[in-house]
């Protein structure tokens, strides 16, 4: 990612705080829509195209690989199993994780660098 961004570690911290932001909840959401709806939502659509965009830009290939398969199969009318749900969820929490934990990582680098 850093690479993609130019080696600018301002861009690639912003970019990880507005994804851990915005999407921290995502996974749960789209559970819930799925499972209180017979039919697929906008919203529900919108989440994991979102999430498979913003995971291609953060290098996050699972996700973004599982992410489009669930779109395609929503925009085809294709049903997707609880199992792909929960991979979904359980792959965007391990992101957020990693993402917060390089923020931590930076942010306690930068501390230090301060006391020294």
């Amino acid at each position: 990612m850093m690479t993609t961004m130019d080696d600018d570690a301002d861009s690639v911290k912003m970019l990880l705080e507005i994804f851990i932001d915005e999407h921290v909840n995502d996974g749960k959401k789209l559970l819930q829509q799925v499972h209180n709806s017979t039919e697929i939502s906008e919203d529900a659509i919108r989440i994991v195209h979102s999430i498979k965009g913003v995971s291609s830009s953060l290098g996050a290939h699972p996700l973004r690989v599982l992410a489009g398969d669930i779109e395609t199969r929503f925009k085809q009318g294709q049903p997707v199993s609880d199992a792909d749900y929960r991979a979904f969820d359980l792959l965007l929490t391990d992101t957020i994780s990693a993402a917060t934990y390089y923020l931590e990582a930076e942010n306690l680098a930068v501390y230090d660098e301060g006391v020294a």
